[in-house]
């Protein structure tokens, strides 16, 4: 054997175990990644068979495990490791005849892995996560994120609101609240006062019907007001008031119209 052809055999050896080397790697990555989500998925079932009591916060554990394995082992994994990942990951997802496209992202592998949910589930949990990280959050602040949001509904609630949809809430919010300084207010001022000595309440809500004379007669009480009850009548008064000033302000931009000069081309002949 020549000394050229000892050197081309000594590379393809040393290629051939390189190549071994990284395939090895790479299996006992994905092992080790399966094998984590296998334990997610373990104490997925748990929750989801006996734990309902604190279910919030197991759930809010399995998605923050399931973002924190996200990062480590796909975010910052090497491409090598990705690849075979993706592969094992379809071919064990499919074997539960869960669908997976090219397309598919490797979050929502994880999750759909995690929960054995379907897409609709897996949607709703990736897109809280996809905010969450676009919001600087990490796998040990999502708990706390998501509690200080609402929770995972009031998110997707947020993230589906278009920016006209959150400017309207924006106002209603605002509208309601003034519409509470208003109400406090009028204790030392009310709108009117008389005696009804069953309304012993903190509130109570009186139906009047309006007179051709000016005066409106008390036709019905309700004396028993909760809370739920009182904020729709809040949120009501704001509703009125946002529409009484989003008229007034329809007709001052009407009026403003013919309050200008008339610009001479548009009255040239």
């Amino acid at each position: 054997m020549t000394k050229t052809s000892t050197s081309r055999l000594n590379a393809t050896f040393r290629s051939s175990i390189a190549r071994a080397h990284t395939e090895a790697h790479a299996e006992q990555f994905v092992t080790d990644t399966v094998a984590s989500l296998d334990a997610i998925h373990a104490r997925c079932s748990a929750w989801t068979d006996n734990e309902y009591k604190t279910a919030t916060d197991i759930l809010y554990g399995l998605l923050a495990d399931c973002l924190r394995l996200y990062d480590e082992h796909f975010v910052n994994a090497k491409d090598t490791d990705r690849k075979k990942l993706r592969a094992d990951l379809s071919a064990a997802l499919k074997e539960r005849r869960i669908k997976v496209q090219s397309n598919t992202t490797m979050l929502t592998m994880f999750i759909r892995y995690v929960f054995n949910s379907d897409r609709k589930r897996a949607s709703r949990y990736v897109s809280v996560l996809t905010a969450a990280k676009s919001h600087g959050v990490t796998h040990g602040g999502l708990a706390e994120w998501l509690r200080i949001n609402g929770g995972i509904e009031e998110v997707r609630r947020k993230i589906e609101k278009s920016a006209e949809a959150l400017k309207k809430a924006d106002d209603l919010e605002r509208a309601k609240n003034a519409s509470i300084a208003d109400i406090e207010r009028a204790t030392t001022k009310p709108l009117a006062t008389f005696e009804f000595p069953d309304a012993i309440n903190e509130r109570a809500i009186f139906i009047a019907r309006p007179k051709s004379d000016g005066t409106v007669d008390v036709v019905a009480a309700l004396l028993d007001v909760d809370d739920n009850l009182y904020n729709q009548l809040l949120t009501r008064l704001a509703k009125q008031t946002l529409q009484t000033a989003a008229e007034k302000q329809r007709d001052n931009d009407e009026l403003s119209v013919f309050s200008q000069k008339a610009a001479p081309e548009l009255l040239a002949a």
